[in-house]
Parts: structure tokens; sequence; C-alpha cells
């Protein structure tokens, strides 16, 4: 009787430590921030960034890739770089597959200022796109870079409503 309860002790005590171990580690990888701002801080660190002057080369180049403005149709509507898809950021993660399955495709995401597409870019990463950049400054940086002639066109676009 004595060793039956001394194994059950074992099993309840390595049980405890391996679920122990378990919360930690859940804990730790989803780490809080203390605002937006520093969640967004922490991404730029480790988060794949383009150009400007790299996605005008590309454009001139004519080379493939799939380039997405992830800002609201309003914005999209008053001006967006050429060949840019409109997909809001708040349903990225709910149409980005029916319209990409290939997951290894180039991807650039942009917003107005960059915050919006580090975010859309962590969201892809997370469901499996592999060659997601965010285009550093986003719209501002490509309208201030003097690239106005190419993207003051106003879109013919409607919201889908999502998905979710």
């Amino acid at each position: 009787m004595r060793r039956r309860h001394g194994v059950l002790a074992a099993f309840l005590l390595a049980l405890t430590l391996v679920s122990a171990g378990c919360v930690k580690q859940s804990a730790d990888k989803y780490q809080a921030f203390e605002s937006s701002k520093a969640l967004v801080d922490d991404l730029l660190i480790r988060m794949p960034q383009m150009s400007v002057k790299e996605l005008q080369t590309k454009l001139e180049n004519e080379e493939e890739f799939i380039l997405i403005d992830v800002r609201e149709l309003k914005e999209f509507n008053s001006g967006a770089i050429p060949g840019a898809l409109y997909i809001s950021r708040g349903v990225l993660e709910f149409t980005v597959e029916q319209k990409f399955p290939e997951k290894d495709a180039e991807m650039i995401v942009y917003c107005k200022k960059g915050s919006r597409g580090v975010l859309a870019v962590d969201a892809l990463q997370r469901i499996g796109y592999q060659n997601v950049k965010n285009l550093e400054g986003g719209w501002t940086a490509w309208k201030d870079k003097s690239f106005k002639d190419a993207v003051d066109d106003v879109h013919e676009n409607s919201d889908d409503g999502g998905g979710c």
C-alpha cells in the first residue's frame, strides 16, 4: 500500500512540474506589453522591412509580388500604391488565405505610417506566410519620396464586409 502511495505521489509531483513548465512557456510566448507602441516597437526589431526605394525598383522591374494595403477603405480610395490590393487589417487573417493560398509567395504589406503594417506582417507570419515584409513608413513614406504622380488615383473598390 505504501509503495502505491509513493508511486502516486511521485507521479503527481512529476505532473505538477511538467504543468508548471507548460504554464511558464505559454506565458513567455504571449508577452504582455505596456502599450501598443511597445508591442509595435518589439515587433519592428525582428520584422522584415522593405524601403520605399526597394519597392519602387520592384515595381519598375515589373517583378512578381503581392502588394497589400491594410488601411481602411476610405484611406485606400483616396490613393494607393499602383498595383496594391485592398484587404483591411481588420479582416486580413480571414480573407488572405482565400485570395493567396501560396504561403511562400512574396508579399509586401503597407498601411499609413507602418504600425498596422507591422501587426499585419506578424499576423501573416503566424498563419504560415513565409516571405512577408512591411513597407517602412507606409503610405506616408511612399508619398514623401516624391512618387505622388503614380499614386493619387481614386480607387473604385468596395469593402467586402469581412467574413469573420
